[in-house]
């Protein structure tokens, strides 16, 4: 370059010397003029910028805008942090006022989806007289509640020892025949069944599952886990608050169709009793395991259960048929059911 190239010259004082950038990992170093806004001297050579340095303020480096690398990568590690912090504590709040607004086209699928999961291939109990009596029950519980005539409960055939039932998205209830098995009475079926409508009315299946996906779905988009979504789906627990809700709830349901509530407690006070079983019989707790307190709640179930007129939810033939409503099966069939309000 000679001096006919150069159409003019500028003169920085030293005082207004900023460094905007220092030379790091092989990048130049940028010097900007107070004086001068959007102006900039890229220094390419790093023995150049030492001689420039000198003459720079130590405010103006020190306010210049430098950011070490380092301190980028702790500021973005904070930032995650507090990301991921707030979206795990903000989603297990948000999951109830959420599980109420989804569209209930989700539900239904949803629902489905986790029915398969949990018990596939498996075949819907559907003996007429059985499920004449099934409907009986399911009439009286359901009565002027949300879910009259929108519920679809079904039997699945399982083992003797495969004392379960639960509720999932969509308005559904699944009872293994081995609780009918269990059961005494159908008032004690009645009163694990009414628990389980008592979750549907409060849609804690996709408020749980909204809390426990939503959390792994976060964890796996920042950590990259591998882990299986479908077994977070059948590993579904609900909080302790929810389990006083569902109890609470079935307890009023149980009353409203005149059906004994000591039966529902006794129930849970037999499973309690047979805590000391041989370890091939610990399947009957399955349906337990995921209901924690169980002699709290038994203790919460007898401070509600008021004495009253009662009478059995079914006769004595209609409970020899529900418990034989496995005399036919079919392949699973979903009825969509309607938004609970």
């Amino acid at each position: 370059m000679n001096e006919n190239d150069i159409q003019s010259t500028l003169h920085w004082e030293s005082s207004t010397l900023q460094v905007m950038e220092r030379p790091t990992h092989g990048r130049p170093a940028v010097i900007g003029c107070k004086n001068a806004p959007g102006a900039r001297l890229i220094i390419e050579k790093e023995s150049d910028y030492l001689a420039i340095l000198p003459l720079v303020q130590q405010k103006n480096i020190k306010h210049s805008g430098v950011i070490h690398s380092w301190r980028r990568v702790w500021l973005l590690v904070l930032a995650t942090i507090l990301l991921l912090t707030g979206l795990l504590w903000g989603i297990p709040l948000a999951a109830p006022i959420i599980a109420k607004i989804i569209p209930h086209s989700w539900d239904n699928a949803l629902g489905q989806y986790v029915i398969g999961e949990m018990v596939p291939d498996a075949e819907e109990c559907v003996y007429p007289a059985g499920q004449k009596a099934l409907e009986i029950m399911i009439s009286k519980l359901s009565k002027n509640t949300p879910i009259e005539n929108n519920v679809d409960v079904k039997v699945i055939q399982s083992g003797e020892k495969d004392i379960n039932a639960f509720a999932v998205p969509g308005n559904y209830i699944v009872i293994l025949s081995g609780l009918l098995s269990y059961a005494d009475n159908p008032d004690e079926v009645a009163g694990v069944l009414a628990h389980e409508m008592g979750h549907v009315i409060k849609h804690h299946p996709s408020e749980g599952i909204l809390r426990k996906m939503g959390i792994h779905l976060i964890l796996t988009g920042a950590f990259g886990s591998s882990a299986d979504y479908a077994s977070e789906l059948i590993h579904l627990k609900y909080t302790r608050e929810n389990e006083q809700q569902a109890d609470d709830m079935a307890v009023s349901l149980l009353k409203q169709a005149k059906v004994n509530v000591k039966h529902f407690e006794r129930f849970f006070e037999k499973i309690a009793s047979e805590g000391n079983i041989v370890e091939d019989n610990i399947e009957i707790f399955q349906y337990f395991s995921d209901h924690p307190g169980l002699l709290e709640r038994i203790q919460h179930i007898q401070k509600n259960a008021t004495l009253m007129k009662t009478e059995p939810i079914l006769t004595h033939q209609q409970w020899q048929d529900l418990k034989n409503i496995c005399k036919k099966k079919v392949p699973i069939e979903f009825k969509n059911q309607k938004e609970i309000q």
